[in-house]
């Protein structure tokens, strides 16, 4: 049993107390052999240490080992935080990815120049390398490779195949249906897409349905745009297709025909 006098007690050794071998800094120890009445061996009086000097000294120590078991649980599980060279992995994926993305991005752009050429079977090959850098990137229901898709299709009817395109263009409905809200832009041009295969294969039911979907949402983005009018004069058509000769006149009045 220590005797330690207010004046002496930082001379308790670090490495002994009653906490130490529970795992806590050596200062809680400490204070708990400071915040007992202590015995002066000098006068053989008992003292009490002064109140808020200890009670701050004991606090520190609770808050040290708080502290190093929340460290602890890190290191163990690494349940909060992040090791740093984890972090500067993953941001060297991200910025890899973003770099992917980019050059897929470059490679759609392209092929819409060789498709307005005329080079379909370029333009195609280009998207097709292009969903093939998505997929191995970012995975099949991103937006990214939805519009691959979607490109994809739009050539393959460029090139009479109406079949290829189907296929393409469902696949970016599906991956769509997940990832946009109903009436996001980008819905217009793989409705529209969708009712000029459909209208090849014959179908001129469900042409029209897509079709009057792609107006739908092109309307919401103003009436009096050229791919609005675009969609009026594709409803039209496909009312024609569909024996309705006065829905396709009332569609042709909608483009601003008398």
């Amino acid at each position: 049993m220590y005797h330690l006098s207010t004046h002496d007690w930082w001379q308790l050794p670090l490495q002994e107390g009653p906490f130490r071998s529970m795992g806590y800094p050596h200062n809680v120890g400490l204070a708990w052999f400071f915040t007992k009445r202590v015995r002066d061996t000098s006068s053989n009086k008992v003292m009490d240490p002064p109140g808020t000097r200890a009670e701050n000294f004991l606090a520190d120590g609770r808050r040290s080992s708080r502290r190093l078991k929340d460290s602890d649980t890190v290191v163990a599980t690494g349940a909060v935080g992040m090791a740093p060279s984890s972090a500067h992995q993953n941001h060297e994926d991200d910025h890899q990815q973003a770099k992917i993305l980019k050059r897929a991005n470059k490679w759609n752009r392209t092929g819409h120049i060789l498709r307005a050429q005329g080079k379909y079977k370029d333009a195609f090959k280009l998207h097709a390398g292009a969903l093939s850098l998505c997929l191995s990137t970012v995975g099949k229901n991103h937006q990214d490779t939805a519009t691959c898709y979607n490109d994809m299709g739009a050539k393959a009817l460029s090139m009479g195949d109406a079949k290829g395109a189907l296929e393409c263009l469902e696949k970016c409905l599906a991956i769509r249906e997940h990832v946009l809200f109903k009436d996001h832009p980008a819905w217009a041009s793989v409705y529209n897409n969708l009712g000029v295969a459909l209208s090849h294969l014959g179908h001129t039911k469900h042409s029209l349905e897509f079709h009057q979907r792609c107006l739908a949402i092109r309307e919401l983005q103003g009436k009096h745009r050229l791919s609005t009018a675009t969609s009026y004069n594709n409803v039209g058509l496909a009312l024609k297709d569909c024996k309705d000769l006065e829905g396709a006149l009332e569609s042709g009045k909608g483009q601003g025909h008398p």
